[in-house]
């Protein structure tokens, strides 16, 4: 299963030593309460049958799988993944899952879900991975993957548009700000084809970070985001310069807003914090106080935008569920 974090990398041995100190050092420890009640959500609306096996491929620590699990409850949970830190990380704090490794999973196949969450961008050869994930698919399986998506009309996509390159044709239409590590981003469509050569076709749908969700993590994210998204400079032209100048003019002041709100989520985890940590942390903290009731509020109204939208193909995120064709 060849998952690289960088397109330098030239084995899944770099890959694993890579995701191996990331886990140590404490990597996706937690995911937003939004994004896991959302894959609750798309579970539930699945109709999965009664019981069965599940595959969460990529697993990291776990956080994802024990989603699975609670959406799942009378099935067989399995979680794997490259990293062995991170295989460990998971055992230790979900006791009622099994978590292997990827070179373990062919004495583990007979699956009747395999679920991914952000792990098809990252992968070397998308087509051998797939090949591999459909060996382990019992014959009336199904699978349920999130990745980004690339369709045309999210909030990103549109950003993307006005800016020279911001769309990599050659590097699998990955859009320009994306790390290094997502080696493409695929189309719905992309995804339907990959999967119909293998027998799998689509039976439901579901988008995510629409217009608010995805002015939500522009503005709740690292400032570099905002400053190389919106740079009037890399416009296409004068027209696009200027559009790219308002949304920086418009979403810069949300940003600063919500930076010591981030600088303190940041910190709180700590426990040995240097003195000037300890100074950043107390001029932030009364802020913290005072508007995060607020920044709560604001999150729950962008969240609404999914009980709108989910069907609507144009957010920047995917949750694609295909079925065997004889299922």
């Amino acid at each position: 299963m060849k998952r690289n974090t960088s397109a330098s990398f030239s084995s899944d041995h770099e890959s694993q030593d890579f995701y191996d100190s990331r886990y140590e050092s404490g990597y996706m420890t937690e995911w937003d309460k939004n994004k896991k009640d959302k894959i609750f959500d798309v579970i539930s609306e699945l109709n999965l049958p009664e019981k069965g096996r599940a595959l969460d491929f990529g697993c990291g620590n776990g956080v994802l799988t024990l989603v699975l699990a609670q959406a799942l409850p009378n099935w067989e949970i399995c979680g794997a993944d490259l990293s062995k830190s991170a295989i460990e990380n998971a055992r230790e704090t979900i006791k009622h899952c099994n978590f292997i490794h990827f070179s373990d999973l062919e004495d583990n196949a007979g699956f009747d879900l395999i679920f991914s969450h952000h792990v098809l961008e990252h992968v070397l050869d998308i087509d051998e991975t797939l090949d591999q994930l459909d060996s382990l698919l019992n014959p009336d399986g199904a699978m349920l993957h999130i990745l980004p998506c690339g369709n045309a009309g999210s909030f990103e996509h549109r950003m993307c548009e006005k800016i020279k390159g911001g769309i990599q044709p050659e590097q699998n239409n990955r859009f320009f700000f994306e790390e290094e590590g997502h080696l493409r981003r695929l189309s719905s469509s992309d995804m339907t084809t990959l999967l119909e050569k293998r027998g799998l076709k689509i039976k439901n749908e579901f988008y995510s970070n629409h217009f608010r969700e995805a002015i939500d993590r522009i503005t709740d994210s690292n400032p570099r985001l905002l400053i190389i998204l919106t740079s009037p400079l890399k416009g296409k032209g004068i027209g696009n310069s200027l559009s790219l100048l308002y949304w920086r003019i418009l979403l810069l002041p949300l940003l600063l807003v919500r930076l010591p709100l981030q600088i303190v989520r940041k910190l709180q985890p700590r426990k040995n914090k240097s003195l000037p940590v300890k100074v950043i942390y107390a001029i932030c903290y009364p802020y913290y106080l005072l508007f995060s009731p607020l920044e709560r509020a604001y999150k729950r109204f962008c969240a609404k935008e999914w009980d709108k939208k989910k069907k609507d193909t144009n957010g920047s995120e995917m949750f694609l569920y295909f079925v065997k064709s004889n299922a």
